[in-house]
């Protein structure tokens, strides 16, 4: 098994950009296309090697493993299902192990590494990067809108911006939040060794080490060159070794087609990937950075109204965006779970590395919600943030004047000037109208909360672990600990399935057509031709832009 390279949510997609062109020095590809690896995939695959009786063990060639915290314990508990179906784990590393991926492995029966390599188990590092000190050299003001509770707010985006170290509330919430983490990786270490939670943390104090001494202090098993290493495999499994490798167990049946005869029950799995914004999501190779609601809307949707879906999980990954995005894909999953009584199914949302702000707004209204033990979730809070130039502008003597025809015309407009107390208060009620519209949907959903609930200790902006999301005392805004699996399990049981009993798993989004890709890669290049064309004001370009945009449109039909 090669264990290397980038996990994302979302089946890596062809990007929108796969050639070079140049349109007035404007650059196009050249990014990096290679693919990633699709997590959901990753466990199936490691999975049905578990269940394989021809399999005996795994040999794990270990590169640099890129994915989050939650991401990693998904992968672990599937490596972790592996061995205990009776199956032996073996990790060689050619360039050593970073600190996260050693957490990842360290269930293998043997962990071995060549020399001058070694470990670096050194623990987590929480370190915020503040720019205030900059901004006040440049005279630039943050002007930053957010929701409070007797003076304090726990929505911490901004901070940043605003002081040279953290606020008490980010010192107070993060200091929560990694401490729980720091334990689940430490926890990890010390069931996968058969260390004490002690002598755990006494090795991670330590510090990195060299490939002998961590040999000598028993972080890893043993010190061999790539050679040695098969000499090594082929002495200790002395009936002999068959190799086989992971990518042959990668297969395609699980999914569903619509000319394909319906024989099992059909769960719709739904990408949330990204900050949320109005308008398209951009899958592409290393997955999306963008959540468009667009996008999304049109997946639930599609999936409600799809007469081969039973159920349907939303699978998040975003740390939010857009209040306003997020409400409108809240109002489609509201739809599936009450308001379209012909087409009501049962909803699971399952959160990855991250459920945060817009990310936990679009999964309050799930039946079940389920979160990694590490998961980062809640954000209940709503923030705004305008960089003021107006006295940077003025240092440099660039004024304005105006004349106005209305009270409010210039309002909010801060290019030459800094917001009035009057502006401030009207900003902040639009903020604190959100807030309470975003608690109000989190009370009506989750039956752990009622209208007494105190929701500003829930909320506020404060963050937690997935854990801590379920246990909280004053309610729970998790249902569930588990990865994916366990989203599909708990679906499983909601259509009155065991949970031996397989299923068809139909993506969403929905890949797009030849077509669709051809069309979206000319309207992309058209929008930089034609601003091209307007900066230069050429008026033979405009005509050639029409009978190009004409003719490309019926080489896309």
């Amino acid at each position: 098994l090669h264990l290397d390279g980038l996990f994302i949510e979302e089946p890596p997609r062809e990007n929108k950009f796969n050639f070079d062109l140049q349109i007035s020095g404007l650059p196009f590809g050249g990014s990096d296309n290679t693919k990633a690896t699709q997590l959901r995939k990753w466990i199936e695959m490691v999975d049905r090697m578990a269940n394989d009786e021809s399999i005996s063990g795994m040999i794990i060639d270990l590169g640099t493993v890129r994915a989050g915290f939650s991401k990693r314990w998904e992968m672990r508990q599937a490596l972790d299902r592996f061995k205990l179906s009776g199956k032996d784990i073996v990790v060689y590393s050619e360039y050593g192990i970073g600190n996260m991926d050693y957490m990842l492995i360290s269930l293998a029966d043997k962990i071995i590494v060549p020399d001058l390599t070694g470990v670096e188990l050194k623990g987590i590092n929480v370190e915020v990067q503040f720019i205030r000190g900059l901004l006040d050299t440049l005279d630039i003001v943050p002007e930053v809108f957010r929701v409070n509770y007797s003076g304090k707010s726990y929505k911490t985006a901004a901070d940043p911006l605003l002081y040279k170290k953290m606020s008490d509330e980010m010192r107070e919430n993060y200091t929560s939040l990694f401490a729980e983490i720091y334990n689940i990786y430490k926890q990890n270490i010390s069931k996968g060794r058969g260390w004490t939670d002690t002598k755990t943390a006494e090795t991670i104090n330590i510090g990195p080490c060299s490939s002998q001494d961590c040999f000598e202090r028993g972080i890893i098993d043993s010190i061999m060159y790539r050679d040695d290493f098969d000499k090594y495999l082929s002495e200790t499994y002395k009936g002999g070794i068959e190799l086989i490798e992971s990518s042959i167990f990668n297969n395609e049946n699980n999914y569903i087609y619509s000319w394909k005869e319906k024989k099992k029950k059909s769960v719709a799995v739904i990408y949330a990937v990204g900050a949320i914004q109005s308008g398209e999501s951009n899958p592409g190779p290393q997955g999306s950075s963008v959540m468009g609601d667009k996008t999304i809307m049109e997946s639930i949707k599609s999936a409600r109204e799809n007469k081969d879906v039973d159920a349907i999980i939303l699978r998040i990954d975003s740390g939010g965006g857009s209040a306003l995005a997020s409400d409108q894909m809240w109002k489609e999953i509201y739809n599936t779970t009450v308001q379209d009584s012909t087409n009501i199914k049962p909803f699971v949302a399952s959160m990855s590395d991250v459920a945060a702000s817009g990310g936990y707004w679009i999964a309050c209204q799930a039946d079940t919600i389920v979160a990694s033990p590490a998961t980062i979730t809640g954000s209940i809070g709503v923030i705004s943030v305008y960089p003021n130039l107006s006295q940077l502008r003025k240092r440099f003597g660039i004024t304005a004047d105006k004349i106005k025809f209305g009270e409010r015309s210039d309002f909010m407009r801060l290019e030459n000037r800094l917001s009035t107390d009057d502006e401030k208060k009207i900003i902040q009620n639009i903020i604190n109208e959100v807030y309470d519209t975003f608690k109000d949907k989190v009370v009506d959903s989750r039956e752990s909360l009622t209208e007494e609930t105190d929701m500003d200790l829930l909320a506020m902006g404060r963050v937690f672990t997935g854990m801590q999301a379920k246990d909280n005392e004053i309610g729970s805004l998790v249902d569930e600990i588990g990865g994916l699996d366990k989203a599909i399990s708990i679906t499983k049981d909601m259509l009155g399935l065991s949970n031996d009993e397989e299923i068809n798993i139909i993506e969403y989004p929905m890949p797009q057509t030849k077509a669709e890709m051809i069309k979206m890669q000319l309207d992309q290049v058209r929008t930089f031709k034609a601003k091209d064309i307007i900066m230069n004001n050429d008026p033979e370009g405009y005509m050639a832009l029409i009978e190009t945009i004409l003719s490309d449109q019926n080489q896309a039909i």
